[in-house]
Order: structure tokens, then sequence, then C-alpha cells
């Protein structure tokens, strides 16, 4: 099968010989230590599969768990793969099951302590030989892209009081928030069609613990026609001025407006 060819609108400038090199030996660098990563491991009685699940538990964002749908997002894997992996681990002794303490229908997956000795001694090992592969696994500096804001892209609750450097204020909720009438609110735009479906913010519910499993499937609506459409108009709004992205959600860090922050600051 032949690959899919890009439009030459879609390259924005040739690359040098420079480039080239920099770009295969970034690419070794990473072969080379997946390679290292994959003997260590074994040399320790663990499949590369189970690493990288202690790993993802050890190095989860605030905590020492993670729920099975957030380890299937993690790993980039279908939940029935999550389970069987778990199951394997758990018989090692390796992690355990224990209840969600909100959720019934969730379980935490944590590490044991010979899972947390096994990272300690894991993790020093790949800590060591990525500083000795630094050279070949630094990124080439080819300069910020031209489509990343150069101003960091702001998140704000519309309750909070606006401050003079806000810019741009856009709402990115699809509902106007409750109290605030609209001929008072300090808000320059309404974006309704960049925020999520009615459908995945009902199943949502700002339960944090499906904040990663939300931001996967929201990723997934603004891959469409019209969620590239909304987005594309966030970016040339965070162009030019300073941008807040504004919502009445509680918890401004597993919320929509997080998450476009971080699709806006990130090359396309």
């Amino acid at each position: 099968m032949q690959p899919d060819t890009m439009d030459d609108e879609q390259v924005a400038e040739p690359l040098t010989k420079a480039d080239f090199e920099a770009l295969a030996r970034f690419r070794f660098g990473i072969r080379r230590y997946l390679r290292f990563s994959e003997q260590a491991v074994r040399s320790h009685g663990l499949t590369p599969q189970k690493y990288q699940l202690l790993l993802a538990l050890k190095g989860y964002p605030g905590r020492e768990w993670a729920t099975l749908t957030e380890l299937a997002d993690r790993l980039q894997l279908r939940h029935h793969s999550v389970v069987e992996l778990v199951n394997r681990a758990q018989a090692q002794g390796l992690v355990h099951r224990t209840p969600h303490p909100t959720d019934a229908r969730a379980v935490r997956v944590e590490l044991t302590s010979h899972g947390e000795q096994a990272m300690a001694q894991l993790g020093a090992l790949h800590r060591d030989e990525l500083r000795r592969a630094r050279t070949i696994l630094t990124l080439p500096d080819w300069g910020e892209p031209a489509d990343v804001p150069r101003r960091p892209v702001r998140v704000r609750r519309i309750y909070d009081q606006p401050a003079a450097d806000d810019g741009v204020r856009v709402l990115v909720d699809r509902v106007w928030p409750r109290g605030i009438r609209k001929e008072v609110a300090a808000i320059d735009e309404w974006a309704k069609d960049v925020a999520p479906s009615t459908e995945l913010r009902k199943w949502y519910g700002h339960v944090p613990e499906r904040f990663a499993q939300f931001e996967a499937r929201y990723r997934d609506e603004l891959a469409t026609q019209a969620g590239r459409n909304a987005l594309d108009h966030l970016r040339t709004l965070a162009k030019g001025d300073a941008l807040t992205l504004v919502t009445a959600t509680r918890d401004v860090d597993h919320s929509q407006a997080a998450v476009l922050a971080r699709l806006l600051t990130e090359p396309h």
C-alpha cells in the first residue's frame, strides 16, 4: 500500500541535511533506550508491559494509584487488555486492587511493596541511562512553530474577578453559566461550538477519575471538521492578544478549558 502523500502546503519549509541528521540521531537514541529498557526489566523478572504498567502507576500525576480506565488511556491499550495485564501483575505480587472511595463501579490499582521496590531499582537504572544518553536524546532546536501562541493561554472561572492582563476572554462552556447576566459578563466571545457535546459533558459529570478518558474523547470530538473549525478560531485569537479561556466549572484543572489550553499550545 502506498503511503498517503502530504500536500505541499503542509510542509512549512524544506529540511536541511543537518535536520535529517538530527532526526536520525534522535530516532537512534529512542531505539537504543528502548532496547536498554527491555533488557533491564527482563533482568529483573518483568516484561516491558508490566514495567510500563508500574511506571504509569508510580508516575500518575498527583497520586500513586489509577483506575483501569485511566491506565487504558495512559498505556494506549484497550480496556480488556489492561484488565489482563493488571491480573498478571497482581498474580506476581506487583499490584493490588482496592475499592474506589467515591465510585462503586471503579477500582483503584496500586503498587504493592514488592512493586514499589521493583520501581525504585528500575527507576534508578532508567534515570542513569537517560543521563548517559542525553546528547542523542536532546530534541533538535528548530525554534517555536509559527502556529504556537507566543503567550500562555490562561484558564479562569467566570465567577472570578477578571484581571487587567486577561486579554481576550472567551467563554468555552456550551451552557451559559448560572447567576451571570450576559450584559454584565466580562466576556468578549462565547465559543459554544468548541465545547464538549452534551452527551460527553453529562457522561463526564466532572468526576476527576474520568478526566483522562474525557480528554481523549473530547480531543476526538475536536478532530471532526466542526471541532477543527472551532479550534482554529481560538488559535487565531491566541496569535494576537493574550487569551483567557473562561468556564463555570469549579475544578478548572479538570475542565474542557484546561484541555483547550493544552491544545492551543501544541504544534498542529
